[in-house]
């Protein structure tokens, strides 16, 4: 994963500096107001703008390129004359204070726009999620609990839809609303929101289609509305408020205050109902063997799931709970009208390899 971002900032950043490029040919009035503001973010004004477009620029690959590294490079001349339009001194120490000063301004733009283009938790994120509370106390580790898995989908809130909607100069809720409406195909209404959400999708779908690959099933139909919520759902455009809306039950098994609480109290919940059960004379043994089987470290390996589940733990239910598997193939087709790749109920110890009972070739259509 760290050489998966590593890579797309660099790609990120890489594309920022030739885009930075191309706009140096403008002055500070004639770059678009968006990039005008994003720029103030970092205190790059017009004379920090005026210094950082006469930098000398980078060639390579045929493509130009303008880097911080750049304007390190300039000469005291054109510093010089920066700090006399400001009245300030110009002595070397003030010159080369000035240079860094640019510089670092630009690396920080550059370091800012990285993080909206690669989201990942940082210490902002962190704060918000611990609220200042000390790892190895009580309340800190239950709210250390209650944000597991969650950093990403706080992150993405903080950065893409906070963005869309304070991105663009107001300071309150309302004001970004108004705005929104009174400009909605503008570069400050609504259409960049309905891109991002748009794309999300389409990369969602993605997602969805390739696990359910991995979990051994067909794709799943994608003329069905109910499959392109589901694919919403998948891209973070809706968090763990997708489970709340389209499910009964949680991907962590539970209901929406258990999974609220995170995957830590919904195993506990579990393991009550295991408890409860146990006590009340029921048959929990299926249920048991399933909770155990999901927190056996390395169970969440993709390319180990689906043949550790095929060799060995749909071997363990049918065994406790005769006719489960058939039941779930059942249910999968019913709810999602999908069939398996390779059937949950086929048995490689004792069945026959012939693909068509592998994969129950019109399975579908004999339900």
């Amino acid at each position: 994963m760290e050489k998966w971002d590593q890579t797309h900032r660099k790609g990120v950043a890489t594309k920022m500096a030739y885009h930075l490029a191309q706009d140096s040919v403008k002055s500070w009035d004639e770059l678009k107001p968006q990039m005008r503001r994003v720029f103030s973010l970092a205190g790059i004004d017009a004379d920090r703008w005026e210094v950082i477009r006469h930098a000398d620029k980078i060639t390579a690959d045929g493509n130009t390129y303008l880097s911080p590294e750049s304007v390190r490079n300039l000469p005291d001349g054109v510093i010089r004359q920066y700090l006399d339009a400001r009245g300030q001194s110009s002595t070397p120490i003030d010159i080369r204070m000035a240079r860094n000063d640019i510089a670092d301004r630009l690396s920080s733009w550059f370091w800012d726009r990285n993080t909206y283009a690669v989201i990942s938790p940082d210490v902002r994120t962190r704060a918000i999620m611990r609220q200042g509370l000390p790892s190895g106390t009580p309340i800190g580790e239950v709210v250390r609990s209650v944000g597991q898995f969650k950093s990403f989908t706080i992150s993405e809130m903080q950065r893409t839809y906070a963005r869309e909607v304070y991105g663009y100069g107001e300071d309150t809720f309302w004001r970004a609303m108004r705005q929104r409406f009174s400009s909605f195909s503008g570069e400050a209404g609504f259409m960049p929101m309905v891109n991002m959400m748009a794309v999300g999708t389409l990369y969602g779908m993605f997602s969805l289609q390739v696990k359910e690959l991995a979990k051994g099933r067909t794709l799943r139909d994608m003329r069905d509305p109910h499959t392109w919520v589901a694919a919403y759902a998948q891209s973070g455009g809706m968090g763990i408020y997708g489970d709340f809306l389209f499910g009964e039950r949680s991907r962590f098994g539970g209901g929406p205050l258990v999974t609220a609480l995170g995957p830590l109290a919904s195993s506990a919940d579990e393991l009550l109902d295991i408890v409860q059960g146990i006590r009340d004379g029921d048959d929990v043994a299926s249920q048991l063997a399933s909770f155990a089987w999901r927190h056996t470290p390395g169970n969440n390996l993709w390319f180990m799931r689906a043949a550790m589940n095929q060799l060995v733990m749909y071997r363990i239910q049918e065994a406790l709970k005769p006719g489960y598997l058939n039941r779930m193939e059942k249910r999968i087709g019913k709810q999602n009208d999908q069939n398996f790749l390779i059937r949950p109920s086929w048995n490689p110890w004792t069945e026959d390899w012939n693909w068509d009972t592998i994969q129950g070739r019109n399975y579908r259509q004999a339900q």
